[in-house]
């Protein structure tokens, strides 16, 4: 980001006590799961409570997820799957 003294943003802070600043990351653990891993992984989540105890055979569920750091995952749901 560059800086310009003296320019718009400067001249309307120029009566204000701006405290002294620092820039931080926060990097968070990104735990992956191969693609081909994905069906076991849901599977086991659903395998405990409190979904284990909510669903039954025969029902149909939807599960979504955030986009954030999803990659290479299909688009199409496809077919039902018995999990």
């Amino acid at each position: 980001m560059e800086i310009k003294q003296g320019g718009v943003v400067s001249r309307l802070l120029a009566d204000v006590p701006i405290p002294r600043m620092f820039r931080a990351e926060q990097l968070f653990p990104r735990e992956r799961i191969a693609p081909a891993d994905i069906p076991a992984a849901v599977a086991g989540e659903l395998s405990r409570e409190p979904f284990r105890s909510k669903i039954r055979p025969g029902m149909s569920i939807a599960i979504t997820a955030g986009s954030r750091g999803i990659a290479n995952v299909i688009s199409s749901p496809g077919p039902s799957r018995t999990l």
